[in-house]
């Protein structure tokens, strides 16, 4: 089932927080896609004791050797994780390479766009729905860019009214929402944001810790 090797290259620190209005990650609200549309797509697993590979993380192939994604997706050897290349379904079809190594990036460049309310697409295979698990095919789903400031005030905000762990939202960080509960959830992590359907510009890394929350 697991074949050739591929080297996995994982970005330090995630681009872009996935925001709902008060402040997890899944793709919600979203729709079922297929790998024609996004043939970069990369379905990250892992196999922790050795018996059965599972989905963990979302990923972008941006060249023959090399996927990106989130930096906190990896913290067992590069021996327990796989990358599917070239299928919509994370359990079949395509191909899996296993991981060679992984490096975390240490010196990443960034390209976020200026205007806020640009509409940007993120693909995933996170949960659907609270306590559920997480689809067999690749979902995708429209959001739009949030301003950083605004953004970086509800976090503040919302840690400061609960007992939740406290991150901070940096201007290296891209803040991005949609209307009536689209969002990205427990799963989509490591996977792209995009615009123009193609380019990459962020990556999911952390949100509100309910999804389920409608976003704006």
């Amino acid at each position: 089932m697991h074949s050739a090797i591929t080297f996995l290259t994982v970005i330090s620190v995630a681009l872009a927080a996935s925001v709902p209005a008060p402040v997890q990650q899944r793709i919600v609200g979203g729709r079922p896609t297929t790998v024609d549309k996004y043939p970069f797509a990369a379905n990250i697993q892992i196999n922790e004791f050795g018996i059965v590979w599972n989905s963990a993380c979302g990923g972008s192939l941006i060249s023959a050797t090399a996927v990106l994604s989130a930096a906190h997706c990896f913290s067992f050897p590069a021996r327990s994780y796989g990358v599917r290349l070239g299928s919509a379904s994370a359990s079949s079809g395509g191909t899996v390479y296993n991981v060679a190594s992984y490096v975390h990036h240490p010196d990443w460049n960034f390209c976020v766009p200026d205007s806020d309310g640009t509409e940007l697409t993120a693909i995933g295979w996170g949960i659907l729905y609270s306590g559920g698990p997480g689809p067999e095919i690749l979902q995708e789903v429209q959001m739009n860019k949030v301003n950083t400031t605004i953004c970086a005030e509800r976090y503040r905000t919302l840690f400061a009214e609960t007992t939740l762990q406290k991150r901070e939202v940096t201007d290296r960080m891209l803040c991005a929402g949609g209307d009536g509960g689209k969002a990205t959830c427990s799963g989509d992590s490591g996977g792209p944001i995009l615009i123009n359907g193609d380019i990459v510009v962020g990556i999911v890394s952390w949100g509100h810790p309910n999804c389920f929350e409608s976003s704006t």
